[in-house]
């Protein structure tokens, strides 16, 4: 992406300014600061179209989640009971069958 494109989505998503005022700081329209943006979110999206990179932070961030569930059940001494142990590494299953593999933790 270019480096313009990646500065105007910046501003306008992070730092919450507006077309207008990314425009005068740039000394540009305000429609060149639009279309800027547009076209950089389109990228972006295609970008996560071929890649899938939203899709797998969010798996990993549910594996995460189911972890994190067992490590509290692990600290409440409350591992005897096997149901909920069991809809968890359910999920956990699920997930690494849908694609994730590297989870490091």
């Amino acid at each position: 992406m270019p480096a313009r494109q990646r500065a105007f989505i910046d501003l306008h998503y992070n730092e919450d300014l507006s077309l207008a005022e990314i425009a005068e700081t740039r000394d540009i329209s305000r429609q060149a600061v639009h279309d800027a943006i547009r076209l950089g979110v389109r990228r972006l999206l295609r970008y996560e179209q071929a890649l899938g990179l939203w899709r797998r932070q969010a798996r990993e961030a549910r594996l995460y989640s189911e972890l994190e569930e067992l490590r509290r059940l692990a600290g409440r001494g409350r591992l005897s009971d096997t149901a909920p142990l069991k809809a968890i590494v359910a999920r956990l299953e699920a997930a690494l069958a849908a694609g994730v593999t590297d989870v490091e933790g």
